[in-house]
């Protein structure tokens, strides 16, 4: 029984420290917002078109942007363009790309105009 009581009272102690851990730290979304850092994309920078249909961002971090002249991959340093190919018709049927996802296994899933 002393045990159990020893526990609790640690327990109790504990979930105290954390309540007043969390309502002591100001964390406000002005804070967090000021503290992002933009970096600008441009067709200068590879992308296909300013005209950005759907971003996204993939489990393993590269960012994804899906436009009407086919979808882009960017690392942080720079983006790769994939289009639609007569030599690799596997690839995308079409390069109006409206919707990007990927799954559990990082399968990237592109959606494209029919075609």
């Amino acid at each position: 029984m002393k045990n159990i009581l020893s526990f609790l009272f640690n327990f109790q102690r504990l979930c105290l420290l954390l309540i007043s851990l969390l309502l002591c730290t100001p964390l406000r979304a002005d804070d967090v917002i000021s503290n992002l850092k933009f970096k600008q994309l441009s067709i200068f920078n590879s992308l296909p078109t300013d005209e950005v249909q759907k971003v996204y961002q993939a489990k393993d971090g590269f960012m994804w942007f899906a436009t009407r002249y086919g979808f882009c991959q960017y690392d942080g340093y720079r983006t790769t363009l994939y289009k639609s190919n007569l030599y690799s018709p596997d690839l995308l049927t079409n390069n109006n790309v409206y919707c990007l996802a990927d799954d559990n296994d990082s399968n990237l899933w592109i959606g494209t105009q029919g075609g």
